[in-house]
């Protein structure tokens, strides 16, 4: 289920030093972070979730989304960003719009008809709808 996936990577990132923090620390940010999207629904239990999952492009290129969800011929894509958020630094912005965008195409192609797209900066709590 989703709570104990959640708590299980939050224990393996631990384990595996990629957090500076306690187990409980980390828990508390995540659970912070996904409740500052719950208006999305991004981590209902609704979607089917592909995680970082290989999307193969016409030409044989590998694109690989953060996250997409799946349900009933809809595809979100979610992009994170976890650098700083600046509005000024417009051809950054560019850049990972058109990446994000690039995804959506791609899942159309796959055959979903309702696509849609987010940049997610986590550390902003900042979602752009591309």
């Amino acid at each position: 289920d989703y709570v104990s996936s959640i708590q299980a990577a939050v224990k393996r990132a631990v384990a595996e030093g990629a957090a500076s923090c306690s187990e409980e620390e980390l828990l508390e940010t995540v659970n912070e972070k996904i409740d500052s999207v719950k208006e999305y629904g991004w981590f209902s239990e609704e979607y089917e979730v592909m995680n970082e999952c290989s999307i193969l492009t016409p030409s044989g290129e590998e694109k690989r989304p953060d996250r997409v969800l799946v349900k009933d011929g809809e595809a979100i894509v979610i992009d994170y960003k976890f650098g700083a958020y600046s509005e000024e630094d417009t051809q950054l912005l560019r850049r990972y719009k058109k990446q994000v965008g690039r995804y959506k195409e791609l899942l159309t192609c796959m055959g979903y008809t309702n696509v849609k797209g987010y940049l997610w900066y986590l550390s902003a709590d900042k979602v752009i709808s591309v």
